[in-house]
């Protein structure tokens, strides 16, 4: 199964060490070696890179981890190939506009159920993955509750989402630029096992002048809050579990939304 990894941020920052030791997954310390990819929001259009290679080994992953520029909403993706060949329309996080935002969208799971809809959707993908099938789902329900007040909309998100998980194993991240969301079920343990959790999360604070000196960022405030999500811990830091079948929403470095 693939890796999922993404950022909330009260300021825009860089994230050096947790992609890093995510990369390295991307092949060396993990299997995850058929593409990588990342988004960067910058207000609401994204930066996004991918390539369908080992990030580990990718001397463009290190180049885009350097280079790129600061963000407050970032969303990362490494591959294990199990539906789809290994190109680059197969290469999450998919992306996609809908109401004048990037739409980015990052999934782990098996869902090959999903391909066998005969379901009729606007929105067709590039390749042939579960993954992007989901997306095309999930484009077409974010389309008919774009109207509403944010705690319906999220509450007809997580049906929705509930519902596709009875197909398989489903983990996702996407954004719209204003929310960052994180959906998770559950994933194949390192026993062999297909349980929960399928990702964790992180709630870190720390101090703007020690931000300021780690990435430059000219931080107007005493204060940076982040929000991590990743299918696996990355640090020795106390990651929590997420609850199964829950959308959790991010905003600007808060859990607003956990269950």
């Amino acid at each position: 199964m693939c890796e999922l990894f993404a950022m909330s941020a009260k300021h825009p920052t860089k994230l050096e060490l947790s992609l890093a030791t995510f990369a390295e997954h991307g092949g060396h310390t993990g299997p995850h070696k058929d593409g990588w990819g990342i988004a960067y929001y910058q207000g609401n259009d994204a930066w996004l890179v991918k390539a369908p290679e080992s990030a580990a080994d990718s001397a463009t992953q290190t180049l885009v981890r350097a280079s790129a520029p600061p963000s407050a909403l970032v969303i990362s993706h490494i591959r294990l190939a199990t539906q789809g060949a290994v190109g680059l329309s197969n290469t999450q996080p998919f992306s996609y506009p809908l109401a004048g935002k990037r739409i980015v969208f990052a999934h782990n799971g098996h869902v090959p159920k999903i391909l066998e809809s005969n379901e009729p959707n606007a929105y067709q993908p590039l390749g042939d993955t579960d993954s992007e099938q989901v997306f095309a789902r999930l484009l077409s329900k974010l389309a008919q509750v774009e109207s509403l007040p944010p705690v319906d909309k999220f509450a007809e998100v997580e049906r929705f989402l509930i519902s596709l998980a009875d197909l398989g194993p489903l983990n996702l991240l996407f954004s719209d630029s204003d929310y960052l969301y994180a959906f998770s079920n559950k994933r194949t343990q390192k026993n062999g096992e297909v349980t929960a959790p399928g990702m964790h999360f992180l709630c870190r604070q720390c101090n703007a002048e020690n931000e300021r000196k780690l990435s430059g960022v000219d931080i107007n405030d005493d204060q940076q809050n982040l929000i991590l999500f990743a299918s696996i811990p990355l640090s020795t830091e106390r990651w929590q579990p997420m609850k199964p079948n829950c959308l959790y929403v991010a905003q600007q470095g808060e859990l607003i939304r956990r269950d």
